[in-house]
């Protein structure tokens, strides 16, 4: 399994650290996640675009779905409302920040598929 997938499926990226705050530790989660999502971002270019390369993303969240939880991030954004201002922005970002990589996979499955439509005979 790549880095990058055994840390995005990791829930636990601090669990050593004593925060003062629940909020302190809701950001150190959302900075630990913003750069999982990067390593899985620049993963996943390395992958042809289309088909393989939307299995690969979907596996990246796999584990979650086999477990029947809800990935962190999302379980975050439903109780955003009762969160700090501060972190609150940092969990839209957070989520904003994986719906661009899906967004980047889609569109890079489009692209492609177009380049092989148009492509002369």
């Amino acid at each position: 399994m790549p880095t990058w997938k055994k840390r995005l499926v990791s829930e636990k990226p601090v669990s050593t650290t004593i925060f003062p705050e629940k909020t302190d530790l809701g950001l150190a989660y959302c900075k630990y996640k913003t750069g999982v999502f990067s390593q899985l971002d620049a993963a996943l270019h390395d992958i042809p675009p289309g088909v393989q390369r939307l299995r690969a993303y979907l596996d990246a969240f796999a584990g979650c779905a086999e477990r029947e939880e809800m990935c962190g991030v999302y379980a975050m954004l439903s109780d955003s409302h009762q969160f700090s201002s501060e972190l609150q922005k940092a969990v839209s970002r957070l989520a904003q920040t994986e719906m661009l990589i899906l967004k980047n996979v889609l569109t890079s499955g489009q692209k492609k598929r177009r380049a092989q439509v148009c492509r002369p005979s």
